[in-house]
């Protein structure tokens, strides 16, 4: 069996690397009615990095508040230099898509969402869209959504199916939780990007809508490539304490995965997969230690060396 290509559209990841991005990214979910709100919140959030600078930040703006503010805060965040998700999960016939990705990628989204279910022509017609565009930002396929719980290893071998379909139909990745991440990426290579919200500090209480839950640390040690954390953050007394928390337990994953290289390396030239499509049994379920452990260590305002990004 011959050696897979790497991801049809690994050029939108370098294009994001050329323009000093960098991968695993934390995305903030700006959920919330009030723009005015969001972009203060944005300002304190937007452009953190990890002590080291390997993990970095970015804003999801999905439904709630594009539905009460427009597309103008994807405009002004773009602006100022943010990675910004529009996690808006688009599902609707081919055309109607096209012109939406397109509109999208002119206020200037690093990355979109659309559900895998609006099938091959909508997901292809997409990509048609992005790239006449010029090609700069990720499509991420929503497999199953993190608020579904149910059997695990069915869940897993769901969410590799529609990987399979996602890479095949030309999206960059899909949106899935941290624990099918090693199977997606087992089956479909490194350079096969995934997203995961449903993301929770150990130790977390729980009790919102969020079923398959991982920790930051966890989610990116089993190789996922984006996060976003909404209510952990914007909840928090002090958000940007939240997100320098969040960033440093990411950059502890990091050194649980590829002997600590750096990720968009592993990310963009990837690593070959396995001969077999199968789902191998002991990816089926992921569980995220982390969650029992807690997170050690103090983290706060005065967390030593997290860094502000510059535009």
């Amino acid at each position: 069996m011959t050696a897979p290509c790497p991801s049809p559209h690994a050029g939108c990841a370098e294009a994001l690397r050329a323009a000093g991005r960098v991968l695993p990214r934390l995305f903030t979910a700006l959920d919330m009615p009030d723009a005015g709100a969001a972009l203060a919140l944005a300002e304190k959030v937007g452009a953190l990095r990890s002590p080291s600078g390997s993990v970095g930040s970015g804003l999801k703006i999905g439904l709630e508040l594009f539905a009460a503010a427009g597309p103008e805060p994807v405009r002004l965040a773009a602006d100022k230099g943010c990675l910004v998700f529009v996690d808006l999960k688009f599902h609707d016939i081919p055309n109607t898509v096209r012109r939406a990705v397109r509109a999208c990628c002119a206020l200037g989204a690093g990355l979109l969402s659309l559900h895998l279910a609006g099938g091959e022509a909508m997901c292809r017609a997409a990509v048609a869209a992005r790239d006449a565009a010029g090609g700069a930002a990720l499509l991420m396929g929503v497999s199953v959504l993190t608020s579904t719980d149910g059997n695990a290893p069915e869940i897993t071998k769901k969410v590799c199916r529609l990987a399979r379909s996602a890479e095949a139909w030309g999206l960059d990745g899909v949106i899935c939780s941290g624990r099918e991440v090693a199977a997606v990426k087992q089956e479909r290579g490194a350079a096969f990007l995934c997203l995961c919200p449903g993301i929770r500090f150990a130790g977390s209480a729980g009790g919102d809508d969020q079923a398959r839950v991982c920790t930051p640390r966890d989610a990116v040690a089993a190789g996922a490539d984006f996060l976003v954390m909404g209510r952990p953050i914007t909840g928090a007394d002090d958000p940007a304490a939240a997100a320098a928390a969040a960033l440093l337990d990411m950059e502890r994953g990091i050194g649980r995965r590829d002997g600590g290289k750096e990720i968009f390396a592993v990310s963009i030239h990837g690593r070959r997969r396995p001969p077999t499509d199968a789902v191998p049994e002991d990816w089926s379920r992921v569980d995220c230690p982390s969650l029992k452990e807690g997170v050690s260590g103090k983290v706060g305002p005065a967390s030593p060396g997290v860094k502000r990004e510059s535009p």
